[in-house]
């Protein structure tokens, strides 16, 4: 690993570059990441880049693709690996972040879903995309056997992954089983609002915001049910970690992956978007029928190997 930039505190000389303080004018600023990056970041990746001898390079966002296409030597392969690019970014800014990548030679994308959607749009010109789905490592414990009382969910609590609407859906479940929890998994900006939500509710003993785990396969092989209910996902890794457990998956059929992951009624059921009480009875259907959780289950645990490594 080469470290082309140093900004821990102290002083240090990349901290100090005046350079640090100018725009970048490479990404765009309305792009959401645009401002970690400046002149500074521009200068130093250029200098590795056109130095670099390396036969392939690959920008593993849309922002270090964009570096790839301006600056990667044209003797390499110059791949860019992006992530919901079709359905994060307005269509004006679509347009702005595909001139970018106009050099390089494949884009790859993590679902089927994605590539036709920057296909039919017309915004990729002349660089070939591939639909490439996220690895997930095999597990190295047992899987989950189904019995728990557990439905879990895991992400960053952010607007797009609709946590309300899972607290609100999970609040029916609680009057039908209330001896059954629900656990989130991850950081964010919504956190606050969601602990509001859950004492609103009166879920304080059937809804617990678990925060991050460094390691989530222990937390899945615990649960029961895995839960999905984004408003759209680039792939859904977390849904095929959980499929990779064991666990029988209850998601919302939203614009990228999980609908390519999850086969309704083989391993797992789907629901409409932005649908709590349809959403409730999914989950209420597996809690409630334990042979069709445990099959379902494990159905999941065997599709999910073809994500495997």
């Amino acid at each position: 690993m080469v470290s082309l930039l140093d900004l821990r505190e102290g002083r240090r000389p990349d901290k100090q570059d005046v350079r640090r303080l100018t725009p970048t004018r490479v990404i765009p600023r309305t792009q959401e990441m645009s401002w970690r990056y400046s002149q500074l970041t521009d200068d130093k990746i250029e200098e590795y880049l056109q130095a670099s001898q390396a036969q392939v390079l690959v920008g593993t966002s849309l922002e270090l693709a964009a570096y790839v296409s301006r600056w990667g030597r044209p003797r390499a392969l110059r791949v860019g690996q992006l992530h919901q690019l079709s359905t994060v970014l307005p269509a004006a800014e679509q347009s702005r972040a595909w001139a970018g990548l106009g050099r390089l030679d494949a884009v790859v994308v993590p679902s089927v879903e994605e590539a036709r959607a920057v296909n039919a749009a017309g915004l990729a010109g002349g660089v070939a995309v591939y639909a490439h789905p996220d690895c997930v490592p095999d597990p190295r414990i047992a899987p989950a056997d189904g019995r728990s009382r557990v439905v879990m969910a895991a992400g960053r609590l952010v607007p797009e992954k609709r946590f309300d609407l899972l607290v609100q859906a999970f609040a029916q479940v609680v009057r039908a089983r209330p001896d059954w929890q629900l656990r989130i998994y991850g950081t964010g900006p919504e956190y606050g609002q969601l602990r509001a939500l859950v004492a609103e509710l009166d879920l304080y003993n059937h809804v617990f915001l678990m925060m991050e785990e460094p390691r989530l396969e222990a937390r899945w092989a615990a649960a029961a049910i895995a839960a999905g209910t984004s408003d759209r996902e680039s792939f859904g890794l977390a849904l095929a970690e959980a499929m990779r457990c064991g666990l029988p998956v209850v998601a919302t059929a939203c614009p990228g992956g999980p609908g390519e992951i999850v086969r309704h009624e083989v391993n797992g059921l789907l629901t409409p978007v932005d649908d709590a009480d349809a959403f409730a009875a999914a989950l209420l259907r597996l809690i409630e029928d334990e042979p069709t959780r445990t099959a379902l289950g494990a159905r999941a645990r065997e599709d999910a190997r073809a994500y495997g490594p």
